[in-house]
């Protein structure tokens, strides 16, 4: 059944998270939520570095008592609903859809069983109250940690299965919907998270995805990512969380969002009882991902801008206002400028925005910087400079070799000629010479071998002095 041609189209790769949503979970693991469970609680620690220590983190999330806590498909209709939002360019609270829209969005099929599935998952969010005890910011406006307490939505209307128009709603929440406002919004593939099966995986995909957004390997305390981070069950023993989580790795390994590791290499224990658990950023483009969310393919430079954090919106506006050589500097700028420590006070709070801004304000290059095009340059020079030095030593090296042999030759050519001039002496003509070479010799009457056939050779040399060589 084709969509109706009015309809606004969602480009899934470029999709939108809200940040504070991204960090804790805020529904069970499991598809179903448990009648017995009334109330999650997700901690941990942070650092802040505002007041410069650590702060301890708490989210609360408590459901109706009709409809209990929201499962991990209220969360993915909860998502779905912000990308619907981002689509409308988050203009209006009140966003309007239709119920065919929706499930295609979410990739769930137009029949009554997801139907209901979609108001079952409205009527629970309409219910459920979120806390956020120091764990809330506006990224916007520093990097200190808030408390905050909400709903996320405030009313709903879904409309029957025939009125194809935009007439469903849904109302979000003042202060959720200020957050998205505000900008504290990071890229979603939502059509690769779509197309993962297992619900662990969405939500490390989310998790994970966030924390990537300017570094490549990640370490967690296996404790708090499963238990805080993930939502799986605290009863389950760690040994039975690496077990639930190698279906989710394994898919996110698949279409190439992690890098395959090894278990030795993915855990790593510090102590009895405490793992850490590695995850390292997919490099491989070539993996083949689900036809399901293919999407289009951006050229190059906006490619290059979209990993950085630039929307694709703006990312094809850059492209086609500046030379790609100059995106290409700004790039290289943007790379040296995060690969600073954390500390560093200049490091940007939202990349995607101060890349945008540097290029279409040719910002300066930070302090230290050096293009590819200055380190091939000095790598060219400094190439040039030890081929320099390495021929001047070589050439020496054949000059003292040569002047080696030049003395060699020398001295034998000398040596011949007085063993030619004694050999035309008769005994007593050759004692006699003997004689006056070794006279006054400082070696004594009778010095060594080696010294007397010297001393001889210097005095037959002074006597051919005059004669020419043949």
């Amino acid at each position: 059944m084709a969509k109706k041609s009015d309809e606004p189209q969602l480009d899934l790769g470029d999709g939108r998270d809200e940040l504070n949503l991204a960090e804790f979970p805020l529904s069970l693991i499991s598809k179903k939520a448990s009648e017995d469970t009334k109330v999650l609680v997700f901690e941990d620690t942070v650092w802040d570095s505002e007041s410069r220590k650590l702060v301890p983190r708490k989210v609360t999330i408590s459901g109706s008592a009709d409809c209990g806590l929201p499962s991990s498909a209220d969360e993915e209709v909860l998502l779905a609903l912000i990308q619907i939002t981002k689509m409308q360019g988050f203009r209006s609270k009140k966003v309007h859809f239709s119920r065919y829209q929706l499930l295609q969005i979410l990739g769930w099929e137009d029949t009554g069983y997801y139907y209901n599935r979609i108001v079952s998952a409205l009527n629970t969010w309409l219910g459920v109250n979120v806390k956020w005890q120091n764990a809330w910011r506006d990224y916007t406006k520093g990097t200190s940690w808030g408390s905050k307490g909400i709903v996320l939505i405030q009313a709903f209307e879904l409309k029957r299965k025939d009125q194809r128009d935009s007439s469903s709603y849904i109302t979000w929440a003042d202060q959720l919907f200020d957050s998205f406002q505000a900008g504290n919004l990071k890229g979603l593939d939502f059509g690769l998270y779509r197309t993962l099966r297992d619900s662990i995986a969405k939500r490390m995909f989310r998790f994970l995805d966030k924390r990537f957004y300017n570094r490549d390997l990640l370490t967690f305390d296996l404790s708090t990512f499963a238990y805080e981070k993930i939502g799986m069950k605290r009863s389950y023993m760690l040994a039975n969380v690496k077990q639930k989580f190698k279906a989710a790795i394994a898919e996110l390994e698949a279409v190439g969002f992690l890098k395959v590791l090894p278990d030795e290499q993915r855990y790593k224990k510090r102590r009895a009882g405490e793992w850490d658990i590695i995850f390292v950023r997919g490099m491989d483009d070539n993996v083949q991902r689900p036809l399901a969310m293919e999407v289009d393919t951006l050229p190059g430079i906006e490619n290059d801008l979209v990993k950085r954090g630039v929307s694709r919106a703006r990312a094809k506006s850059l492209a086609a206002r500046f030379p790609e050589e100059h995106i290409r500097s700004k790039l290289e700028e943007f790379d040296f400028r995060m690969s600073r420590e954390d500390g560093d006070p200049l490091k940007p709070k939202n990349p995607g925005g101060y890349l945008a801004q540097a290029i279409e304000e040719d910002y300066a290059s930070p302090k230290g910087f050096k293009s590819k095009s200055d380190l091939e340059r000095e790598r060219l020079e400094k190439e040039a400079l030890t081929a320099q030095r390495k021929a001047a030593r070589e050439a020496k090296s054949r000059h003292e070799a040569e002047k080696r042999t030049a003395a060699e030759q020398n001295y034998q050519r000398k040596a011949q000629r007085v063993q030619d001039y004694l050999a035309t002496l008769t005994e007593v003509e050759r004692q006699k010479l003997e004689d006056d070479a070794l006279t006054g010799s400082l070696f004594g009457a009778s010095p060594s071998e080696m010294i007397r056939q010297s001393l001889i050779h210097n005095h037959v040399l002074s006597l051919l002095k005059d004669e020419p060589e043949k």
